[in-house]
């Protein structure tokens, strides 16, 4: 459907002089030869202005039949040239409208259709990382009850930046956001600072020891998974099938349920930063320790840096009077400070 220009270009059109001419058409009742002479102006000028004023809709012929013009409510010469082009912007909404909900009815079927042929067809492999962000974008854009995600380790300072305008904007519209990130966040101050924005507009967040790796549920329909194990580690694999998507967020509902409220107030009071999660990560440590663990695969397993993580098992080390890492993790067991209550 092509729309034609319907506006005439304004531009220097209302100048000047013709809002003199105009003006005097309104004082005189109409617009003749003797409006010539009163403004000063050459006829080649009035009839240039004469021109302007009567494609703009401000002149129109007198009622009479003469060949004078009489000057018109500038409020209805607007209404005569903006409406038509009113019309053209609804008819171009309409027709969007209908285009989208066309396009939008094949939706199901094409999910369908795929289901039909094989289950694995609902899960979309997504090599391009910036294919990820866009399709992710559109799925927040539209989310209408919960986002519920977790995160392992420190995100980026851009990564944060970006996320944290698109999550309160969800936030605002009345979506549930539940976030679930590890202790070691608890101790970081751009984490912090993040996550108590997110808290202060209603998201929930918690954190606990271990988190396998990053997991996005949209509304409980879509489910975003890291594409690893696969030989490339860009990229993301999203899941529609509603059974795998029910088991992911299943599973991530039993990790929320033993993960800890994260409270800012209390962060902030505890000079070691993690508050009750310190004993958490203690026990871990222990647990590591006992299971053979390396410093390195301790430190990967919760978020933190192999210094930090060498940190916390000399603390132990010396609490439990321990001469080795093995001992420690024994002594440790023994003592029940790995099967203690997190309580």
């Amino acid at each position: 459907m092509v729309f034609p220009d319907i506006l005439p270009s304004l531009s220097g059109r209302l100048d000047e002089t013709a809002a003199r001419v105009f003006t005097w058409a309104v004082r005189h009742g109409r617009l003749d030869e003797r409006a010539a002479d009163e403004l000063g102006l050459t006829p080649e000028q009035l009839e240039r202005a004469t021109d302007d004023l009567s494609a703009l809709h401000l002149l129109r012929p007198a009622p009479d039949g003469s060949s004078a013009l009489i000057a018109t409510n500038p409020e209805l010469a607007a209404a005569e040239l903006i409406g038509p082009i009113n019309a053209v912007l609804q008819a171009r909404q309409q027709q969007a409208a209908q285009v989208r909900t066309e396009l939008l009815g094949l939706v199901p079927f094409y999910y369908e259709m795929r289901r039909e042929r094989s289950s694995a067809e609902a899960i979309d492999v997504m090599e391009n990382p910036d294919d990820v962000r866009a399709m992710f974008q559109e799925l927040a854009a539209n989310c209408r009850t919960e986002v519920f995600s977790a995160h392992p380790g420190i995100g980026s300072t851009e990564g944060m930046t970006d996320a944290l305008a698109r999550n309160l904007e969800l936030l605002e519209r009345g979506v549930r956001m539940r976030a679930l990130y590890q202790h070691t966040v608890r101790v970081n101050p751009a984490m912090q600072s993040y996550a108590s924005q997110l808290t202060a507009s209603g998201c929930e967040l918690r954190t606990d020891n271990e988190i396998v790796d990053r997991v996005v549920i949209v509304d409980r329909e879509v489910a975003f998974i890291p594409r690893t194990g696969i030989g490339a580690p860009a990229g993301a694999v999203m899941v529609r099938e509603p059974a795998l998507v029910d088991y992911i967020y299943r599973s991530l509902e039993q990790c929320w349920g033993r993960a800890m409220p994260f409270d800012q107030e209390e962060t902030r009071s505890v000079v070691a930063g993690y508050g009750e999660a310190g004993a958490a990560i203690k026990r871990s440590i222990a647990r590591m320790l006992a299971e053979g663990s390396t410093d390195e695969q301790a430190a990967r397993r919760l978020g933190m840096s192999v210094r930090t993580c060498r940190r916390h098992i000399a603390e132990l080390m010396d609490s439990l009077g321990a001469d080795s890492r093995f001992q420690a993790g024994v002594l440790a067991e023994r003592a029940g400070v790995v099967t203690a209550s997190a309580a």
